[in-house]
């Protein structure tokens, strides 16, 4: 998933550390978490060389000189690239301004972020809406609950096992 910010870009992945590799080593040891893949990328001229990507990527944020980078590794993989110029345009809200817009009904912040998040992950679940959005599980019900009031959110067979539609009016 890619979030854009006024002040930060931020890339992150399910998953943490390929196995074979600890955090003290990353971006000095090169682990290939899928070898088929990588080797048919690397074939393809995808891939300029194999384990040079963190180095490389931190060189070219320096290089830019106008922001940092961070990576973050836990259950998911994340990449923060901050940016130290203040942004003059603001970053539109791609479903919620479309969304909104066509059906008349206002959405707070917190409901557009979990309605694209719900877009790009049908099977979330509350807790982890909680940890990407960083408000309370209680706070996700209650704007849950006002989703499915607007009719824009439609929960399909049970809490376990079942997913989220975002509905399209």
């Amino acid at each position: 998933m890619i979030e854009i910010f006024d002040d930060r870009v931020e890339i992150s992945n399910p998953g943490g550390l390929p196995s074979g590799l600890d955090a003290k080593e990353f971006g000095t040891k090169s682990v290939v978490r899928n070898p088929v893949i990588a080797s048919l990328l690397n074939r393809a001229d995808y891939i300029e060389q194999i384990g040079t990507g963190i180095n490389r990527i931190k060189n070219s944020v320096k290089e830019h000189g106008q922001g940092s980078v961070e990576f973050y590794h836990n259950n998911f993989f994340i990449v923060t690239f901050t940016r130290t110029k203040k942004v003059t345009e603001k970053v539109p809200k791609r479903l919620g301004i479309k969304l909104g817009d066509k059906l008349g009904v206002k959405l707070g912040e917190n409901e557009i972020k979990i309605l694209e998040l719900m877009r790009d992950n049908k099977y979330i679940t509350t807790k982890e809406l909680s940890e990407h959005i960083k408000i309370s599980t209680t706070a996700v019900d209650n704007n849950i609950s006002k989703l499915k009031k607007k009719g824009l959110l439609r929960r399909i067979g049970p809490d376990k096992g079942g997913h989220w539609e975002v509905v399209k009016k």
